[in-house]
């Protein structure tokens, strides 16, 4: 599903610059990342992941003044901090997303990214279906997330028994919540905007 972000930046001229600069930062990031040791302890590889992102993130300050304009359109009344921070969850997205290293890094304990059935992938995709709805009638709290989590688990509860054993299968929640962080956009920019 397309955002109305993506939507106002592909059809506005002055803010095409948008999704490519995000892009491109994420992209760099994602390069970067790619080059550590996956071995090593996570605590150490979480601290070399956060001075890449910084490093990378000051690298392309002198280029992203077009990307900042592009913001302060679309986001007026807000200040520099607001404006970084919204950016930085774009690329968090597009990380989360996209980045096999940044998703092992950050999501999964320098683990592999768990294989997800078809049938993980199925109720993910009935919970982001839920999700979006629920995003339409007001902001998002974690209790909201986990309500739409029960409400989706419960009512595949026989099929998730069937397939895992188990209808509170740990494997099952492995690979329902790889799909929530790595395939349903809607839930990975709400956890996007939850980084503080």
């Amino acid at each position: 599903m397309k955002s109305l972000y993506f939507i106002t930046c592909i059809l506005l001229p002055s803010l095409a610059v948008c999704q490519t600069q995000e892009e491109d930062i994420a992209s760099v990031i994602c390069s970067n990342l790619s080059e550590l040791d996956l071995t090593e302890a996570p605590a150490t590889l979480n601290q070399k992941s956060l001075a890449i992102i910084q490093k990378v993130y000051q690298d392309f300050q002198p280029r992203s003044a077009e990307l900042f304009v592009a913001y302060r359109e679309m986001y007026k009344g807000k200040s520099d901090l607001e404006i970084s921070k919204l950016i930085g969850q774009q690329v968090t997205v597009h990380l989360m997303d996209e980045c096999v290293a940044y998703q092992r890094i950050t999501m999964f304990n320098a683990q592999p990214v768990p294989k997800i059935t078809e049938t993980a992938r199925q109720i993910g995709k009935e919970f982001t279906t839920l999700f979006t709805e629920r995003m339409k009638s007001g902001s998002i709290t974690q209790t909201t997330v986990g309500e739409c989590v029960t409400q989706v688990t419960n009512k595949n509860a026989h099929i998730i028994e069937k397939v895992y054993g188990d209808p509170q299968s740990p494997k099952f929640i492995e690979e329902f919540l790889a799909y929530l962080m790595t395939d349903s956009m809607p839930y990975m920019k709400w956890m996007a905007s939850q980084i503080r």
